[in-house]
This record gives structure tokens, C-alpha cells and sequence, in this order.
């Protein structure tokens, strides 16, 4: 074995995820996959995420979140009209701001705070929201965990 080949094989890691290998200089001895971020499908430490954020219209209560429990049990034609509109600031978003709120505190706040400015005529203007989902990682997601739903993007060229 050459020495070349030799050290590849000591220092190379691989994503958990897409299988990306790079060479990782601080590799720990048995260590088999690599820490942080894959510059290849995003994953962070073998996990990808869908950062999200949902924001009153008057910016008093902001979220932000990992929309993968939404994506788990969306339909295709959910994630499809999702994508339609751009990843966010339509109703198809706002379904994932409602379904999020039975998991995460902040975003469940939100929607208190919007019930509560409602009635005070002062903010009546003030009283919507909008939600917003990170299209490269959520496509990057849907690739590994939902293939079909991804195709079907890619079909519509929606990607």
C-alpha cells in the first residue's frame, strides 16, 4: 500500500447521510463519519435539518424552527404546493407554521400573541404572520428521505 493510500484510508471520514467522503486532518482513530457540515447534501454532524422561521407581521414574536416533522407527515401534494410558492409567505407555509406550533413553544406564543393584538383595534393591521422554509435544505431533505416527492419537483421543475 502506498503511503498516500495509507493516509487517505487513516484521515478520510464520510457523511452519514449521502456517503460524501473528505478527508478530515483531525479524524479521531475509529472515527468512521465526519462532524460538522457536508458540503456535499448539508447534513450537520449526520442530520439534516429544514431551518425555518415564522414571523408576526409586526416582527413582535419571531421563530425560528426545523420544519422536518412537517415534511415527515406532509403529503406530496402539500410539499408540492409548498414549493409552488416558493418555500414561503403563502397559505401553503402557514400550514407548516400551524402544524409546528404543537412543537414548538415559540410558535404557539406567536399565534396567543396574534389572538391577543386582534382585539386591540390599534393593531388590527398588525395581526397576520408569515412563514417561511429554506428551500436548498428542505430539497436537500427531501432527496434522501422522500426520493418520490423529490422527482416529483424535479419533474414539475420546481427545483
Amino acid at each position: 500500500m502506498s503511503w498516500r493510500k495509507e493516509l487517505e484510508d487513516k484521515y478520510t471520514v464520510e457523511c452519514r447521510i449521502c456517503g460524501y467522503k473528505t478527508v478530515a486532518p483531525d479524524k479521531a482513530p475509529r472515527q468512521k463519519y465526519a462532524k460538522g457540515k457536508c458540503v456535499n447534501c448539508g447534513a450537520v454532524d449526520g442530520k439534516l435539518s429544514i431551518t425555518s422561521e415564522c414571523h408576526t407581521d409586526d416582527h413582535n414574536v419571531e421563530a425560528q424552527f426545523d420544519a422536518v416533522p412537517w415534511f415527515k407527515k406532509a403529503s406530496q401534494e402539500d410539499i408540492v404546493d409548498l414549493a409552488i410558492c416558493g418555500w414561503g409567505g403563502d397559505y401553503p407555509a402557514d400550514e407548516v407554521a400551524h402544524f409546528m406550533a404543537d412543537h414548538v413553544a415559540r410558535i404557539a406564543d406567536m399565534f396567543k400573541y396574534m389572538e391577543i393584538i386582534s382585539q386591540n383595534r390599534a393593531k388590527k393591521d398588525c395581526c397576520g404572520f408569515e412563514c417561511h422554509v429554506g428551500s436548498d435544505e428542505a430539497l436537500s431533505w427531501l432527496r434522501y428521505n422522500r426520493p418520490s416527492v423529490y422527482k416529483e419537483l424535479h419533474q414539475r421543475a420546481l427545483i
